[in-house]
């Protein structure tokens, strides 16, 4: 699709694909938005279906948000505008195979395991040094009450210098959280919560 300048108020009931996009007006999007280049919004911007900027997104007014927006370049709000949206943490399930189970960081910050073997853990893809990471792993017992063991990485800096001991009975859940801001060197690891069968 050509270049679009200057659209007054643009409203799209369907999936658009676009270029470029520039308006003065209010931004309305119902349907899944994919655009490749920079988006400027003069107006409120509103969007119900999943939208993906591979490049910069400025928006002059409000920005609400019912659904998701994925946005590689930068998102700023200028001239006393905001940019809304709900804070979701991105969840992923994890197995194990041969012993092992990595947690890729790059893809969830908040993971869930049921173990079916002893496990030893990798935690890999974090954040480069200088931006914060936390993340959680829940963690719960099989329903025979197998008790496997767990073996996290020797880069976790435990709480009080000691690795939490596992819950043991039949379903039981643990919570653990980790935390790092220099590129997984160290992680600071704790227990949130034990025993949550």
């Amino acid at each position: 699709m050509p270049y679009l300048g200057q659209v007054p108020s643009p409203v799209f009931d369907s999936d658009i694909t676009l270029t470029n996009l520039t308006t003065s007006g209010t931004l309305t999007s119902s349907g899944t938005t994919a655009l490749s280049g920079n988006t400027t919004v003069g107006g409120t911007l509103g969007v119900t279906g999943a939208t993906t900027l591979s490049s910069t997104l400025g928006v002059t007014g409000a920005a609400t948000l019912s659904s998701t927006l994925g946005v590689t370049g930068a998102v700023t709000a200028t001239g006393g505008g905001t940019v809304k949206a709900t804070y979701q943490e991105r969840y992923a399930a994890v197995t194990s195979s041969s012993g092992a189970a990595t947690l890729d960081l790059s893809t969830a910050n908040y993971f869930s395991h049921t173990l079916s073997e002893a496990t030893t853990y990798t935690f890999s893809n974090p954040p480069s040094s200088g931006t914060a990471f936390t993340f959680t792993v829940e963690l719960k017992q099989d329903s025979g009450g197998n008790t496997y063991a767990t073996t996290w990485p020797n880069s976790v800096d435990w709480a009080g210098g000691t690795e939490p001991t596992d819950s043991s009975g039949a379903n039981d859940v643990d919570i653990y959280v980790f935390t790092t801001r220099d590129g997984g060197t160290t992680y600071f690891g704790f227990q949130s919560g034990a025993d949550l069968s």
